[in-house]
């Protein structure tokens, strides 16, 4: 079937409420027509801050189920896919950082996020004053977890974190079989050696009322003969819920003694795999759970690199400090690690969502 004429996708879009949903648009590019150029035939009409607000709390206000959503949705993503290449050259970040190859693939993860979710903003006044914590609500929980998870060159950090973090494990296991500990802080008797470790892109727990809830980020897991696991966790966050982890990193065992399981979806050849993993057959090193969390730079950070000149886009996500910290109130040591990225990058990408 050949492309769709501008009348074809004129016609379309009065049929639906001068919108389209992602359905729309894929089908659309199914037959022929690319979904940045339909999206452009689309959304054409200007719209203001204002007017974006307001299609914005509308939309998050919807229910999730009802058709409202959608055609709102279909507004919202028209705009961002028309909008998104322009911003994204607003920044030194490259498709590359979220392993992503068109602005269209990273227009569908931040529609994914939109079609779930929701605010307890009793107004447009309200939701619109706090429209800063919004933003990084959908930075953190899409754009800057994307970058962390797939960027190749921090994967290359990550691996071999990970990897040294299973070697400390395995030479303790060869010095002494008894040397690990499982949930409960109970010994357990590990022989065999840990195989290579493979990157977890998102853990849930099934807990005791079996329902399933998120649990870490991000991690390194590796098993072994003896069907044993071993977990390197890792928490992502803005500047703003660092001072948060501890607390977090705290409830960590806790949470897994009474789950009845861990799902941990793994990559491995490319694909995403889950395993589902009893909280027993976890252990761990007997004096550190090796968690970390992963935080962009601070503002002074970037402000002092800046300082020595122009940011190499391919320094872009590179560690730029790493070390221990201590929690005096919760009495636990963890890892901490800043990547050079500047939230205000992240932000600028979804800004079609608020603003022109």
């Amino acid at each position: 079937m050949m492309g769709l004429t501008k009348a074809d996708v004129a016609a379309i879009a009065k049929n639906a409420d001068s919108s389209m949903s992602t359905k729309i648009v894929k089908t659309l590019a199914h037959h022929g027509t690319k979904p940045a150029a339909v999206a452009h035939a689309l959304a054409l009409t200007p719209m203001s801050a204002p007017q974006r607000r307001k299609l914005l709390y509308a939309l998050v206000k919807s229910s999730p189920e009802g058709a409202a959503r959608l055609s709102l949705l279909a507004n919202v993503d028209a705009r961002l896919r028309v909008e998104l290449p322009t911003r994204l050259a607003n920044t030194p970040l490259t498709l590359v950082n979220f392993g992503v190859s068109t602005t269209d693939e990273m227009a569908d993860l931040i529609t994914a996020r939109l079609t779930r979710m929701e605010t307890g903003a009793a107004s447009l006044a309200e939701f619109q004053a706090g429209l800063d914590g919004w933003r990084r609500n959908i930075v953190g929980s899409v754009l800057f977890e994307r970058l962390i998870k797939y960027d190749p060159h921090l994967s290359l950090f990550i691996n071999k974190y990970g990897t040294d973090f299973i070697r400390i494990i395995n030479n303790d296991i060869a010095d002494k079989p008894r040397a690990l500990l499982g949930v409960d802080g109970k010994a357990r008797t590990v022989s065999e050696l840990f195989g290579p470790p493979r990157k977890v892109v998102k853990v849930a727990l099934v807990g005791p009322d079996d329902v399933t809830r998120e649990f870490t980020d991000f991690g390194q897991l590796a098993v072994n003969p003896q069907d044993w696991w071993a977990f390197l966790p890792i928490e992502l966050k803005l500047e703003r819920a660092l001072a948060g982890v501890a607390g977090q990193f705290s409830e960590f065992r806790p949470r897994l003694s009474v789950a009845k399981s861990m799902i941990a979806t793994v990559i491995e050849g490319g694909e995403e795999v889950q395993h589902i993993i009893k909280p027993a057959q976890l252990v761990f090193l007997r004096h550190d759970l090796g968690q970390t969390v992963i935080a962009p730079t601070s503002a002074k950070q970037i402000a002092a690199i800046r300082a020595s000149g122009p940011i190499d886009p391919s320094s872009i996500a590179s560690i730029v400090d790493f070390g221990p910290a201590f929690s005096h109130k919760h009495q636990s040591m963890y890892y901490r690690a800043r990547v050079l990225v500047d939230r205000r990058w992240l932000e600028e990408l979804i800004m079609p969502l608020t603003d022109p």
